[in-house]
């Protein structure tokens, strides 16, 4: 069972897109692609209001915990989609290697050779 001890949290700035609340816990859902396209931007959720989206997260250090753990804690839904968990585990397991104040962006980019699909990725940001 792998074990974490960092999640995504907001801060709030309209400018960049960011509407939750700063400190909000931050997750991502999947989206189904009906269309392949090169890349496309990906907006992560407030843990409390599905409805506010935040462009960008910053790594925060926490108490250890579980994918499952955080599931009760935060989405309050022990019943999500295996695609929601396996885009929960890529974002769990892509910030970890982040200190924390890093901020965060999900992207969705166009893999694969004989069989293309869109894959995933959390990844580090530069402001300028």
């Amino acid at each position: 069972m792998k074990v974490y001890n960092k999640i995504l949290v907001a801060r709030y700035n309209p400018e960049n897109k960011c509407f939750a609340s700063d400190d909000t816990v931050l997750y991502v859902k999947p989206l189904d692609f009906r269309k392949l396209v090169d890349t496309k931007s990906h907006n992560f959720i407030s843990t409390i209001d599905a409805n506010i989206k935040s462009r960008y997260g910053w790594v925060k250090d926490v108490e250890c915990f579980t994918i499952e753990d955080y599931i009760l804690k935060y989405i309050n839904d022990k019943a999500i989609s295996d695609d929601e968990f396996e885009s929960l585990e890529i974002l769990l397991d892509s910030i970890q290697k982040f200190e924390a104040g890093t901020p965060i962006a999900a992207t969705y980019f166009q893999r694969g050779i004989e069989k293309q699909y869109m894959a995933l990725t959390i990844h580090k940001v530069c402001f300028y």
